[in-house]
């Protein structure tokens, strides 16, 4: 995939009806925009249908975990890594709506996360400069059509909602566009997003302690 991606980026810099052509859908408006966010959607479909195959390592124990979480190693597991509950509770929880314990199910929830993170990211864009929303959706689908992680429901992906909330929130309550209690809004919401980042994965909180370090530097 890796390869591919940089096969298409030096087609499109190099061969000039690419270029055009790029330039075309890119000029498009919505429609290029939603034509090519459906083909992403499906590729992915196909790619998590065609594969969803079991994962080793820790995302190999949360499964054994949903199956028979009275496996001695699995409560080892755990005993020893229990930064891993939170998420294991969440997916367990999903997986007991669904009445299921596959691959291919997990996946989907997973696919799901992922395009919601990016949508989270567009709306975000859309705050800080309406003018680059255009050029965001396609580098992320041009991202997104070469991410094979969709297929490894673990905190890595997981995560990445709370994540773009956070980044959202913060960029709301900085923004002197809305009132008062928008800001506020905001500022709950990336408080509430940091909470939940930090007990699925707590590297995940970097983005808020950016944020507030920077603020703290401009008050020193």
């Amino acid at each position: 995939m890796l390869l591919g991606l940089v096969g298409i980026i030096i087609i499109m810099i190099t061969d000039n009806f690419v270029k055009r052509f790029a330039r075309s859908v890119y000029q498009s408006g919505w429609l290029g925009m939603l034509v090519l966010g459906i083909l992403l959607l499906i590729w992915q479909i196909f790619f998590i249908v065609a594969t969803h195959p079991a994962i080793g390592f820790d995302v190999n124990m949360l499964h054994q975990a949903w199956i028979n979480p009275n496996q001695a190693k699995v409560r080892g597991y755990f005993s020893q890594n229990y930064n891993n509950l939170p998420i294991l509770l969440l997916q367990n929880w999903i997986l007991t709506k669904f009445h299921s314990t596959s691959w291919l199910v997990i996946d989907s929830v997973t696919l799901f996360l992922v395009n919601l993170s990016a949508l989270i990211n567009i709306v975000t864009m859309y705050l800080v400069s309406k003018d680059k929303v255009r050029l965001l959706w396609y580098l992320q689908i041009i991202f997104l059509a070469f991410f094979p992680m969709i297929i490894i429901p673990y905190t890595d992906t997981w995560v990445l909602p709370s994540v773009s909330l956070i980044l959202l929130g913060f960029v709301g309550m900085s923004s002197h566009s809305f009132n008062l209690i928008y800001r506020i809004l905001f500022s709950v919401m990336a408080g509430v997003a940091t909470v939940i980042t930090y007990y699925i994965k707590p590297s995940g909180i970097i983005p808020a302690i950016a944020f507030i370090d920077s603020r703290h530097s401009l008050f020193v």
